[in-house]
């Protein structure tokens, strides 16, 4: 499949190009992230976008995404969003990105690792706007299915686990704080 945009939502702990770990601790637990296997199924996916999007909490993590997929030789244009640090932030950037730069119906991959989905969706359904809704279509990219990873069953396990306290967290909607933040740093 072809798709206009590839947006590669921010894997937490990304800092800079050269200082990211697929694996974080919550709660002196060890749990899977995905960020290079995230950002490595970026760059294989390049030959089936016209462009990338790369939206995260803050201005360093979004250029560190860019920086990385530059130095693994991507050479379509690459859009930094800067969002409210969490997921409901990526995907409110991302709503008011579209409903300011988008005029026909778009495909756009949502490139993230398999247990990210939920929430996702969670959030597109919750969040996204009806002009959003009418001008995208909303594409899956499990990122593990582009480029195998290494992790275990239980470290998959627990960030599972911790994923399913965001989608309660949704339904009680502790995520309002953080639909504030929207900035594009660049298009190029």
């Amino acid at each position: 499949m072809k798709f206009n945009i590839i947006v590669v939502l921010c894997a937490g702990n990304f800092i800079t190009p050269e200082d990211y770990n697929d694996y974080i601790k919550i709660n002196n637990t060890n749990v899977y992230l995905g960020t290079v296997n995230r950002m490595d199924a970026a760059v294989m996916m390049e030959h089936n976008t016209e462009s990338y999007i790369v939206v995260g909490g803050s201005k360093e993590k979004v250029l560190a995404m860019k920086q990385y997929m530059i130095k693994k030789s991507v050479k379509k244009p690459i859009t930094c969003l800067v969002s409210g640090p969490s997921t409901s932030g990526n995907m409110f950037a991302l709503n008011k990105f579209i409903e300011e730069n988008i005029t026909n119906v778009t495909n756009i991959g949502l490139l993230s690792n398999s247990y990210h989905f939920t929430r996702i969706y969670s959030f597109i359904y919750k969040l996204m706007s009806p002009y959003s809704h009418k001008h995208s279509n909303f594409i899956p990219i499990c990122s593990e299915v582009i480029e195998p990873n290494n992790s275990s069953q239980l470290e998959t396990l627990n960030m599972i686990n911790f994923e399913s306290n965001g989608v309660v967290d949704l339904k009680h909607d502790e995520y309002s704080d953080r639909l504030k933040h929207y900035e594009i740093l660049n298009q190029t």
